[in-house]
């Protein structure tokens, strides 16, 4: 008899690619089912494109941003027309009224000086504007890609120091115009002037009202070195404005540094005329105040005591300060006094050249005197100080 077949082992053939999956074997675990979603779960985001990928319309880009350019060049076309009608308003309207009617019995108790004083140069302003204004429509008028407007600005920045005036005396001027107001005369004066002035404006946004249209001088500046730099960041790489749009901001912000430090100066010379007199003389366009500070003074007074050969000297300080103000081409001292009488600084007796000055060091302490051992020796054309510090750095600084 034969022997019975022996069956052949099955063989696991690979999967022919896009075929069924073969079934499950006896055994074989079961393929685990995908969660269900829960209520609230969020769903599964679509995959991120990959930006760097995607072309990029260069040309498309520069058209856009040549767009928001031209928006913010016109933005600057309106803000000025609005200025120019504020200007205009303040000169043609409030200013000529007043001034007519100041000193008269039409406005009693208000002079013309007060008049001039709220409104100081603000007429010599208007032609600024206006030339700025003009240039600017022309170029717009002629508009095209490379058109430029910060060549305008650069060469107009200059005459902006003109507003050094103004900023000077404005917070004065508000002073005298609430002095003012307090004068019914003037304040309904003030109320027919505006009724007038809104019926000139077209626009309701355009302001009338006497300090918003002084506060608008103030914050032109500031708001042409904004729309400046607004300019630069909307316009193209490579644009031929870009040369001028930044030296302009830069120009008008060190106009700005100009009036700052120009009111610095003055409020130091309105805080020496409440201490001294004589300061109008010492106010001087190039004079800039370097260092201002109350010093200690040493006088020394030497009195001889005791007898024969052996003599005593005992050395007797005199407290004493010396107010100080040290200019870059002068300098200032005035030794403090009990007396309350101003003391007229103009005068030589006071007021040095630096060229006529010099200062000797002291570089070793003062043993007699332990709280301010520190020193030099401050010696002008007429008289000469020792001025003492408790501290090196202090003297240093000075020195």
């Amino acid at each position: 008899p034969k022997p019975d077949a022996i069956p052949p082992k099955p063989i696991d053939l690979p999967p022919v690619p896009g075929s069924m999956p073969p079934p499950p074997k006896p055994g074989d675990q079961p393929l685990p089912l995908p969660p269900k979603p829960v209520a609230g779960d969020p769903l599964p985001l679509p995959p991120k494109r990959n930006k760097k990928e995607e072309p990029v319309d260069v040309e498309d880009e520069k058209q856009k941003k040549l767009k928001k350019r031209l928006k913010v060049v016109q933005e600057m076309i309106d803000t000025e027309q609005t200025y120019i009608i504020a200007l205009r308003i303040m000169i043609e309207d409030y200013y000529t009224a007043l001034i007519e009617a100041a000193e008269t019995e039409n406005l009693p108790g208000i002079t013309k000086e007060d008049i001039r004083f709220i409104f100081s140069n603000v007429s010599h302003l208007l032609p600024i504007h206006q030339t700025l204004l003009e240039s600017l429509q022309q170029r717009v008028a002629a508009w095209n890609d490379q058109q430029m407007v910060g060549d305008i600005l650069l060469k107009m920045a200059p005459f902006f120091r003109l507003y050094n005036n103004f900023q000077n005396s404005y917070e004065k001027a508000q002073v005298v115009l609430t002095r003012c107001e307090a004068n019914e005369v003037f304040v309904q004066m003030l109320d027919s002037i505006e009724k007038v002035a809104k019926s000139k404006v077209k626009t309701e946004k355009a302001a009338t009202k006497l300090e918003s249209l002084l506060i608008q001088v103030i914050q032109r500046i500031p708001r042409w070195i904004l729309l400046l730099n607004e300019c630069a960041s909307k316009t193209p790489a490579g644009h031929p404005d870009l040369e001028y749009l930044g030296p302009a901001a830069q120009a008008l912000d060190d106009v700005m540094n100009y009036l700052n430090a120009d009111i610095t100066s003055h409020a130091v010379f309105l805080n020496m005329r409440s201490k001294v007199k004589g300061v109008d003389n010492l106010i001087k366009a190039h004079r800039v105040l370097i260092a201002e500070g109350t010093l200690n003074l040493k006088s020394k007074n030497v009195a001889q005591t005791g007898g024969g050969l052996k003599s005593k000297f005992n050395r007797v300080t005199k407290e004493a300060k010396l107010q100080v103000w040290l200019f870059n081409d002068v300098i200032v001292s005035l030794k403090s006094t009990k007396s309350k009488k101003k003391t007229n600084v103009s005068s030589t007796e006071y007021t040095w050249p630096l060229q006529l000055v010099w200062v000797k060091d002291n570089p070793e302490l003062d043993p007699s005197d332990p709280k301010m051992p520190h020193s030099f020796r401050l010696v002008g054309p007429r008289k000469s100080y020792t001025l003492r510090f408790a501290d090196y750095g202090e003297k240093n600084g000075w020195v």
